[in-house]
Order: structure tokens, then C-alpha cells, then sequence
């Protein structure tokens, strides 16, 4: 991914060149943003980003072509399946906690649990 920066007059203003938005020292003046291209991958690292066909990379070039491409095909499938994982808005299920005689604690908790769930709703 190449860096394209490019310099705007204020948030979502008109693009301007570079000697424009930025002073003898390089730096960015009052009044101008800057964009810059950003990949984001929730955390994964970074060989999750890699396109299925880096992965062939790996394979050793004794291997013949039919296991290079099942390797292709099954890292695909994945790389499929992790893109829209996002997508299912049910969460995985947790396994439910069990009282060992100390109620309040338990109980504090699931009201920690509940609140956090929902906290993306009502943000302070």
C-alpha cells in the first residue's frame, strides 16, 4: 500500500498542495488537515492482512501443484471467513457463572457484565 498524503484547507475541505499546508520547516499550518491511508485489522497481526497468495510463499517448491492449490483454496476460505466475521452480531456464548455460596459477589458481576455489554450504547 503506497502512502498518499494529502493535505486539505480545514476537515473535509478542498485539497491544497503540500508547499501550501505546510511552512519552511515541513510542518503543517494552522488552519489545514492532513489524510493519510490507514488499514485496519482490529488487532490481527500482521500476517492476517497478507493476501492468500503470500501465503504460497510457505509452501516448499518441491510440493506439487495440486497441494499448492488446495493451500490456496483453503487459505481463500479463510481469509473468506475472517473478513466477515465482523458481520455476525451474535456474540459467542459465555458460559454462565455458577454461585459457590457468595451471591453478592455473583451478582456484582453480572451487573459488570450487563453494563458492559451495553455500553457501546450509550456512550459518556
Amino acid at each position: 500500500m503506497s502512502t498518499k498524503i494529502v493535505y486539505t484547507r480545514g476537515i473535509g475541505g478542498p485539497v491544497v498542495t503540500d508547499d501550501e499546508a505546510t511552512d519552511e520547516k515541513g510542518l503543517l499550518r494552522d488552519g489545514f488537515a492532513i489524510r493519510v491511508p490507514v488499514m485496519l485489522a482490529d488487532g490481527a497481526p500482521r500476517s492476517m492482512a497478507m493476501t492468500a497468495r503470500h501465503y504460497l510463499m510457505d509452501v516448499p517448491p518441491s510440493d506439487d501443484a495440486m497441494r499448492r492449490e488446495k493451500l490456496l483454496d483453503a487459505y481463500e476460505a479463510r481469509d473468506r471467513r475472517l473478513m466477515d466475521a465482523w458481520k455476525d452480531a451474535a456474540p459467542a456464548a459465555q458460559p454462565a457463572r455458577t454461585s459457590t455460596g457468595d451471591g453478592d459477589r455473583i451478582a456484582a458481576y453480572e451487573r459488570r457484565d450487563a453494563r458492559l455489554a451495553n455500553a457501546w450504547r450509550n456512550p459518556v
